[in-house]
């Protein structure tokens, strides 16, 4: 079942919350930046839980950072020196990290009113990028369908398409916290990744093409262990970041989950699928105490995200593989997140 509610006005564009209703599991989402504000399912004692962060306003979702369940675009994650070549021409992009681009620039897909509808038991959402809209060459056509399965399992579902070339990076923002939002940090979480490498960051959170084995470093998720055991190791990649904030090479074959995160005291569990080639795993460290849901204060690293991508500055980096669609083709990135309790 989907429940369809008045949610406010943008920029003279209505904005619409959609509930999803499945069994032992719902999610809210706004066609504001075609965001998730709820997600909710049964802990280990049958309470339901909001695992999401998010706020309880549409002026809320306008006036904060964070970019808080919200749909990333054109490209995700950082772009070095706020520029790339292409072809031999070089474009010019806007610098809002520092010099820095991130998450598609001043007003990123994050910041759009989304077409949207409910559809069957999904809500089908899509958004226009004019050629040279934020920098970027190329119309681009983005379409995103949010779902649920039988097997209390999310499925956030990218496409796009273009009139003739363009960069894209889709991802989502989402901030969890398996123990219910609000409730204190993450750092005792269990968290486990399907990856061998991370690409190495320099002091501007970039990716520079370096791949670093995680083996003996505090980035070696390969078996499960709480996300906050070696914060405090003394490693360069933590001090650039103020700890999580990279980019897992994934050693994926979309059947298995590329990463399971439990919360230590709900007993809630999280297994994370994806087609993608990156998982950016980012610890909160630059939450500042926001007010959220209910006035709720979020502050460091009180959530994570897990955000399936393509590499961070591949633009600038060709090793990574870079992330342009051609006319004809079609960009897919499908994201599951599939919650259960311990022992279940």
């Amino acid at each position: 079942m989907i429940k369809s509610e008045d949610f406010g006005t943008f920029e003279g564009n209505k904005v619409i919350r959609y509930t999803v209703y499945g069994e032992g599991i719902e999610f809210s989402v706004i066609n504001y930046g075609a965001a998730l504000t709820s997600l909710k399912v049964p802990d280990a004692r049958g309470k339901f839980t909001d695992v999401l962060l998010g706020y309880d306003s549409l002026d809320e979702y306008a006036s904060n950072g964070g970019y808080l369940g919200a749909s990333i675009g054109r490209v995700a994650n950082r772009i070095a020196g706020a520029r790339f070549s292409y072809c031999g021409t070089e474009y010019k992009l806007y610098a809002n990290d520092g010099n820095n681009t991130l998450h598609g620039g001043l007003k990123g897909f994050d910041k759009k009113v989304w077409k949207s509808a409910a559809v069957g038991n999904s809500v089908i959402m899509s958004c226009v990028s004019e050629d040279g809209e934020e920098g970027f060459f190329g119309r681009l056509d983005t379409e995103v369908e949010f779902f649920l399965d039988e097997d209390r399992g999310l499925h956030i579902v990218y496409t796009a398409v273009t009139d003739s070339e363009s960069a894209v990076n889709l991802t989502n923002h989402a901030y969890f916290n398996l123990n219910g939002e609000g409730s204190g940090t993450v750092l005792d979480h269990a968290m486990r990744i399907n990856s061998s490498c991370i690409t190495a960051i320099d002091k501007n959170l970039v990716p520079n093409g370096v791949f670093k084995e995680v083996a003996g470093t505090p980035f070696d998720f390969t078996s499960a262990k709480a996300i906050g055991r070696d914060l405090s190791a003394d490693d360069e990649q933590l001090a650039f970041a103020g700890g999580y904030d990279h980019n897992f090479v994934l050693d994926n074959d979309f059947v298995s989950p590329v990463a399971v995160t439990s919360g230590d005291k709900s007993g809630i569990v999280m297994e994370t699928f994806t087609n993608q080639n990156g998982l950016q795993f980012y610890g909160g460290n630059f939450l500042d105490g926001v007010k959220g849901k209910g006035g709720k204060p979020y502050n460091k690293r009180c959530a994570f995200c897990l955000e399936a991508q393509s590499f961070p500055n591949a633009l600038n980096v060709p090793a990574f593989g870079i992330p342009v669609i051609r006319a004809g083709e079609t960009y897919r990135n499908e994201i599951v997140y599939r919650f259960s309790v311990k022992g279940q």
